[in-house]
């Protein structure tokens, strides 16, 4: 199931990823730190902020893209939202990389719940038009939500246009630390 299937998902299909989600984590992380060790990564994923810029470094090297297809771009022309995108040369991950998105929006958002107890995974609590809707999370005591699973696929796709994907990706979690009112170095 992708994030984006499941903000049309039944709330019971919903439920049951995330409790699938929750009870895979430490399993992602382990899965996901072999395939960065394996595929030429630096620096030690420790789930610390300073790991975030490891794995910048090695998304930038690593992430696959493509174009969208004529089926694709004849679809989002056509969808409510093609209005919104007027440059449909716009590429998207490629089939692999979108299921990596996941396990890598893991590790961005176990950074965070790793550095402080009142954060936690969480389904979103957004209705039906939120953009969290059935997603899982990253939420504070005071209901703020980080949806990074989300976060890292556009993170991803934007990897072209960033001359740094490291201060990019600091700029990211300088956002979120700062809204959580965490004391993170980064």
């Amino acid at each position: 199931m992708t994030i984006q299937f499941l903000r049309y998902a039944s709330t019971q299909a919903a439920e049951q990823y995330f409790t699938e989600f929750v009870n895979t984590i430490d399993h992602r992380l382990s899965g996901f730190r072999q395939l960065v060790s394996s595929s030429g990564g630096v620096g030690d994923l420790d789930l610390s902020f300073a790991s975030l810029d490891s794995l910048a470094i090695w998304l930038k090297s690593n992430v696959e893209l493509r174009q969208m297809n004529a089926a694709e771009v004849d679809a989002l022309r056509r969808s409510p939202i093609g209005y919104l995108k007027p440059d449909l040369t716009t590429p998207l991950l490629s089939e692999e990389w979108k299921k990596r998105s996941i396990d890598i929006g893991t590790y961005f958002g176990c950074v965070f719940t790793r550095s402080s107890e009142t954060l936690v995974w969480r389904m979103s609590r957004q209705g039906e038009r939120g953009f969290n809707h059935h997603q899982p999370v990253v939420s504070s005591t005071s209901g703020l939500e980080m949806p990074a699973l989300a976060m890292m696929g556009t993170f991803m796709l934007g990897l072209p246009r960033y001359p740094n994907a490291v201060s990019r990706l600091r700029s990211v979690t300088q956002f979120w630390t700062e809204s959580f009112g965490l004391a993170a170095s980064i």
